[in-house]
């Protein structure tokens, strides 16, 4: 994306912001969400998953303990069951 900003700017380093900010577009998703977290992931993406829980209507937030960042990485049997169960 970065890339296709500078060409488009000729290489002056101008970044080309979209005019609406991709969180406004949150409110409006409408479909079942499972948002799935980590315990040991940094802050602000816990933050993230918890804004995303309250803005999404039909939204389910799983905690996935004893991992960080890469859930279905560290944990794969685990992740892989939540998306199973999510899915039926």
């Amino acid at each position: 994306m970065l890339r296709t900003n500078l060409a488009k700017e000729d290489g002056k380093g101008q970044i080309i912001l979209p005019s609406t900010k991709t969180i406004e577009f949150v409110k409006k998703i409408n479909q079942s969400t499972l948002i799935i977290s980590s315990d040991n992931d940094f802050p602000e993406y816990n933050a993230i998953a918890d804004f995303l829980n309250e803005k999404i209507v039909d939204s389910q937030k799983v905690m996935v303990t004893g991992t960080a960042h890469m859930i279905n990485l560290e944990k794969p049997l685990e992740f892989n069951q939540l998306i199973r169960t999510y899915l039926v």
